[in-house]
């Protein structure tokens, strides 16, 4: 996350870093990962961690939905080790 480009992050906060969030097929719809999210956030901030960064596949629609439905925000792009590129987001807490 060192390097971002077509934007910028929206702090320079010591972060905490979401790499994969995974609900079985017979789950998804219920809100259970909105719940996710709300549990990360709020352990973050009972470890005054006051950013939390998470990247995903510009493919992965449902990902960037849930990821604008929790507060996060679009901030650029990141490419991994392979050079794969992802779209980042931050949320401030």
């Amino acid at each position: 996350y060192d390097e971002i480009y077509d934007g910028a992050w929206q702090s320079d906060l010591p972060f905490s870093v979401i790499h994969r969030i995974a609900i079985h097929e017979k789950y998804k719809g219920k809100g259970i990962s909105s719940i996710m999210m709300d549990n990360i956030v709020k352990m973050c901030n009972d470890r005054n961690i006051k950013s939390i960064r998470v990247d995903t596949h510009e493919a992965n629609k449902p990902m960037q939905k849930l990821l604008h439905k929790t507060g996060f925000v679009y901030c650029g792009i990141i490419y991994l080790l392979d050079r794969s590129k992802r779209l980042a987001y931050e949320r401030i807490i």
